[in-house]
């Protein structure tokens, strides 16, 4: 009894990176439909030249809804997937140190599995936000009509991306901490939200699918404020958000900068897709420099990473490596 009654919640928790997808699916060809009845000559006009040969108005809800689902919403579920092997890597040291009831060890373990999802999902989404066209234009080369509905959309799951991460490390730690249904309840809050904003925003003509990712971006804020909110009065501690959030998002502006800068500069001499490659490396160069140069981690911190001893060394000995704390 006890096993189901811890298991239930933490296997609907799970769905939190998906919830918005669910919410998606049963809500936005519908709405889409009220919008085109209610104006279609915005919609049409908004997507002028970019709809099909032959295209019907009962046909535009499911195209924009495929086009959706099959590019952005596909993209935006990479990153979640990478930063949750954080959350359950994290799982074992926030359970050790709450049964060890050592405040300390408990705010470190917390802190620290919030700055390496951090380190990942505040770069990535970036990334995705300002590279949204190009890396859309890489991906699917013969595909840029779509494309050019698709990249607005991804510019901001771009930035969803960072909360939904965040989010779910947050729902790992209060598992580990004995709150296994906390974050059920917050799933259902912002799922609540997304589908009331969905329901309002989407049926806008001017809007249509345009709004469904404000819908998700506004979803997952809330629930990550409550999660962080939740750990901070359960846990008897407060998180870092000074190193956890502020000197990751620092260094992710800086590679935001980076990467459309190196775009601008190497499209003027070479293809686009090979400047959006160029692009990317370099600023993951940049990002990985400013993390370095502002200390951002520590020795323990690449510790939790496969190679991560041997680096760390190195990184101790030019002077990039802040010490444990």
């Amino acid at each position: 009894k006890t096993l189901i009654t811890i298991s239930i919640p933490v296997c609907l928790a799970t769905l939190s990176t998906n919830i918005t997808n669910l919410i998606d699916l049963v809500s936005l060809i519908s709405r889409l439909k009220y919008a085109i009845t209610l104006d279609s000559k915005t919609v049409l006009t908004m997507y002028e030249g970019l709809f099909p040969d032959g295209m019907t108005l009962n046909g535009i809800p499911n195209y924009l809804y495929g086009v959706y689902s099959g590019m952005p919403v596909t993209m935006f579920n990479l990153v979640p997937a990478i930063a949750l092997t954080f959350g359950t890597a994290a799982l074992p040291n926030v359970a050790a140190a709450w049964t060890s009831h050592n405040r300390h060890r408990i705010k470190y373990s917390v802190d620290t599995v919030l700055r390496l999802t951090t380190l990942v999902a505040v770069p990535a989404g970036f990334g995705l936000s300002v590279l949204s066209k190009e890396i859309l234009s890489l991906l699917y080369p013969l595909r840029l009509t779509e494309v050019e509905i698709a990249a607005p959309l991804l510019k901001v799951m771009g930035l969803t991306v960072i909360f939904v991460c965040t989010s779910a490390s947050c729902h790992s730690i209060l598992q580990g901490i004995g709150k296994e249904r906390l974050p059920l309840f917050f799933m259902l809050g912002g799922a609540a939200v997304k589908l009331l904003l969905n329901y309002i925003l989407v049926a806008i003509p001017k809007f249509n699918i345009q709004a469904a990712p404000y819908g998700s971006l506004v979803c997952y804020l809330l629930i990550m404020i409550a999660d962080i909110a939740a750990i901070d009065h359960c846990a008897q501690i407060r998180v870092n958000l000074y190193a956890v959030f502020i000197k990751p998002v620092f260094a992710g502006i800086f590679c935001a900068v980076a990467a459309k800068g190196g775009y601008l500069l190497a499209d003027l001499i070479l293809p686009s897709r090979i400047a959006t490659v160029l692009a990317i490396g370099f600023a993951a160069l940049v990002y990985v420099l400013v993390v370095l140069l502002t200390r951002t981690v520590t020795e323990k911190d690449f510790k939790m990473i496969p190679k991560g001893e041997k680096v760390a060394k190195f990184l101790e000995k030019i002077h990039l490596l802040r010490e444990n704390t």
